[in-house]
């Protein structure tokens, strides 16, 4: 497979060492993390999505995460990070009823981190007593938050230029009895 000429914008880091992760933990991001969690997020997006999107759609992923609105949502409400040894293998946020920015390591998928990081923000969205939060879900993540008792509002079809970007509304209500 061609590399994809992807304009992220980040400074590149040398090498992504990835750690064994039985010792990883979940915790509040700090602010000196988030070129790190910017960069993850790139990295998964490069990696995972050009097997569902097309490159517009790539692009516009990569734009949308990128490192001034990882920082916005960082500081408007709260963000995620899944450690392990030393380096940052997870993310997600919680900003208002939004819950989203859920990305894990592609070398650490489908081992039940993403649904450690889902179970730790919906934590969260409780601690902030929330009725309910939403998500915009792609058709890789839908079946993590089918699984998670997320409800499926509407299927969703954005246009980038003319590249389709299907995704899915979904969300969850809290009883806070």
């Amino acid at each position: 497979m061609a590399t994809r000429p992807y304009a992220s914008g980040l400074p590149k880091k040398e090498k992504w060492k990835v750690p064994d992760i039985s010792g990883a933990v979940i915790q509040q991001a700090r602010e000196s993390e988030l070129l790190n969690i910017t960069r993850l997020i790139h990295l998964t997006i490069e990696k995972c999505y050009p097997a569902i999107y097309p490159d517009k759609v790539v692009q516009y992923f990569l734009d949308y995460h990128s490192f001034e609105e990882v920082q916005r949502r960082y500081r408007a409400g709260y963000m995620a990070a899944l450690h392990g040894y030393g380096e940052i293998l997870g993310t997600g946020f919680v900003v208002g009823n939004e819950l989203g920015g859920v990305y894990v390591h592609p070398d650490y998928q489908k081992k039940g981190y993403g649904r450690q990081l889902v179970s730790h923000l919906i934590h969260s969205a409780k601690e902030q007593r929330l009725e309910f939060i939403w998500l915009d879900a792609t058709p890789i993540a839908k079946p993590l938050y089918d699984r998670m008792d997320f409800k499926l509002v509407s299927p969703m079809l954005q246009m980038v230029d003319d590249a389709a970007l299907p995704y899915f509304k979904m969300e969850m209500h809290f009883n806070l009895l």
